[in-house]
């Protein structure tokens, strides 16, 4: 039985903003939002997220001064202030119960230059919140990989556990942890460029931050990138 007209025929409630995530049906935009949608109508998350500020003018309010500050960020070279903030928002819309704001938010901050493993373990909180578990153990294998990749041995472990959780039975657990670098007493991994893999002997000095390290040979192919570019 279809919904009266006017009416969301998720919940029932106003179609206070008429959207069609599929290009047939119409929900409203907090069912949009919530994720109420993408079971209903068999969506995929990345897909919806990713066109989510073309469907929805709630979504694009709500996002859009995060939006702004990110590409000014990002202007500025600032990639890591670009991606934490997105990812400061994401969090925000995750809490308000808002996680299809929060996975386009993180697929944009996929796009921005430097350590991604951070957001790719939000991506997994997201789908574990929409009960999305495959989808949820995919972006925690691609996570540790990157984390493995960067030397953050702790990152990679947190997110290996949080794998295990979801399926005790992956073959990845085992080849992920076989990469992790043994750690006895104080000893830590040696420090890796985020982009290329290679230690700082391999590379030269790394340039650090809170979350990535990369080395000159790397700077100066994302300067001839953005020099292309324009």
């Amino acid at each position: 039985m279809s919904a009266p007209e006017g009416e969301c025929p998720l919940c029932g409630g106003a179609l206070d903003e008429p959207v069609s995530p599929d290009g047939k049906n119409l929900c409203c935009g907090q069912c949009l939002l919530s994720g109420r949608a993408l079971a209903r109508f068999s969506l995929r998350l990345s897909e919806v997220a990713e066109r989510l500020m073309d469907l929805s003018a709630t979504a694009r309010q709500a996002a859009g001064a995060a939006i702004e500050d990110a590409e000014r960020a990002l202007a500025r070279e600032e990639y890591e202030v670009g991606r934490e903030t997105l990812r400061r928002r994401a969090a925000r819309a995750r809490a308000d119960g808002h996680p299809l704001l929060a996975a386009c938010l993180l697929q944009r901050a996929l796009r921005i230059p430097g350590q991604a493993a951070r957001v790719y373990q939000d991506l997994a909180g997201v789908a574990e919140d929409l009960g999305l578990r495959r989808e949820a153990g995919l972006h925690l294998k691609t996570g540790s990989w990157l984390a493995i990749k960067a030397g953050d041995a702790p990152l990679a472990a947190a997110m290996l556990e949080r794998l295990r959780a979801l399926d005790p039975a992956d073959g990845w657990l085992a080849k992920a942890e076989a990469m992790l670098p043994a750690r006895s007493g104080g000893d830590q991994a040696e420090p890796r460029c985020s982009f290329c893999g290679r230690t700082a002997r391999e590379a030269g000095p790394l340039v650090s931050g809170s979350e990535a390290s990369v080395c000159a040979g790397c700077v100066r192919k994302m300067m001839n990138l953005d020099r292309e570019r324009n």
